[in-house]
């Protein structure tokens, strides 16, 4: 078989990829306890043992009874900003965490878990929501409780400082303050439980589902990754193609989509690198359409400074094929992804720049070199990379 190549020119580069400090979207928020009652104190409550201004203070939260040892889990996606010792029971928190989220809307708020001693967690860490952040500690000078207040606001200094904001009580005469009551904003932001394969009117795709259920073990559940969790289209950039597609997160915060091809009467799943690569590096529903196939095991050729080397023994490949008649290639032991356009006579192959991010390690990534001057990276998003 003849290969007739249709790359231009090809240069390595050498990025070394740190961790990325990328703002993860709160999406949604849960209450920071498995049963939420507030019975200690609650919302603009008064307690003078906390003077503020010569009165006694406002709450500028809710407290929760529980027993020591209690586990808190964080109210949404976001960046732990604080996580420590803090005073005495007498005059301050003991232990405090806050954690900074990043609403859909770009603005920012933030959870204050007081009285609770961190668990598992660093300041600077991301957590999930729901994740377990700390336990609720046993003071000598109050009943047992958690302190859960929500900040109408940026963290605004850095990781680590303890913010002039936090507090538990405000003024009378200027309560609350920027805080907002916490039930409440919980209760506008709660997660809306959507099914494998759900559209928002209710009805289901059953395609999805089937596809679902071959991979319910590893994808987890329906997840909002911007154009809501329920099965939806979604549009090229020109607005001429679409696929219909649900996303999908798993506990271990790894994501996946599932994406139907009605033209086969199939859904197919999309992870990993080839996942990361059609939703972010490319326009996925015009370059590729939707897929044709899963992952398949696939023997070729080596990929080796620019071109498949015929010279070397062959090694495999993940591949998976889409109805554009481009696919993916993802060879093992590597950290590269291959976008081949399929189309045409031969074996034509246009390789277009991607790779899959990593912590910490040293990636080569392929790109079109535009010029003398120039390369084309179709938008990486490369945090402390170096050349």
């Amino acid at each position: 078989m003849k290969y007739r190549s249709i790359i231009l020119v090809t240069v390595t580069m050498i990025f070394v990829v740190t961790q990325s400090s990328l703002a993860q979207t709160a999406f949604s928020f849960q209450y920071p306890l498995e049963d939420y009652q507030v019975g200690c104190l609650g919302w603009g409550g008064l307690n003078a043992a906390f003077p503020v201004g010569g009165k006694p203070g406002k709450h500028v939260a809710e407290d929760v009874c529980v027993v020591a040892g209690t586990s808190v889990k964080s109210a949404a996606d976001g960046k732990v900003m604080f996580a420590q010792a803090r005073g005495t029971c007498v005059d301050n928190w003991v232990y405090l965490i806050i954690i900074e989220h990043m609403l859909p809307d770009g603005k920012k708020v933030c959870t204050l878990y007081g009285h609770t001693k961190p668990v598992g967690i660093t300041e600077g860490q991301w957590v999930n929501v729901g994740q377990k952040i700390g336990e609720v500690i046993s003071a000598s000078c109050w009943s047992d409780h958690l302190h859960f207040g929500v900040y109408n606001g940026s963290y605004g200094v850095s990781v680590g400082q303890y913010p002039a904001w936090a507090k538990g009580y405000a003024s009378q005469s200027v309560w609350p303050e920027n805080y907002l009551e916490p039930s409440l904003f919980i209760a506008d932001h709660l997660a809306t439980t959507v099914l494998p394969g759900q559209l928002s009117d209710g009805t289901v795709n059953q395609r999805i589902v089937s596809c679902y259920n071959q991979f319910s073990s590893v994808v987890g559940n329906p997840f909002d990754n911007g154009g809501g969790a329920y099965v939806h289209d979604w549009y090229s950039q020109d607005g001429r193609f679409y696929v219909t597609i649900q996303d999908f997160r798993n506990s271990n915060n790894e994501y996946f989509a599932i994406i139907d091809n009605p033209d086969v009467g199939q859904a197919f799943l999309l992870q990993g690198g080839f996942r990361w690569y059609y939703t972010s590096q490319v326009d996925g529903p015009a370059y590729f359409g939707a897929p044709t196939t899963n992952e398949l095991a696939w023997q070729h050729y080596p990929w080796v400074n620019g071109s498949f080397d015929t010279s070397k023994p062959k090694v495999m490949y993940k591949r998976q094929e889409f109805v554009s008649g481009a696919y993916l290639l993802w060879q093992f032991g590597t950290s590269k992804v291959i976008a081949v356009d399929g189309t045409g006579g031969g074996f034509d192959i246009a390789i277009l720049p991607a790779f899959i991010p990593g912590d910490g390690q040293t990636l080569t990534l392929w790109a079109q070199a535009l010029s003398p001057t120039e390369v084309s990276l179709t938008n990486n998003e490369i945090i402390g990379a170096t050349e």
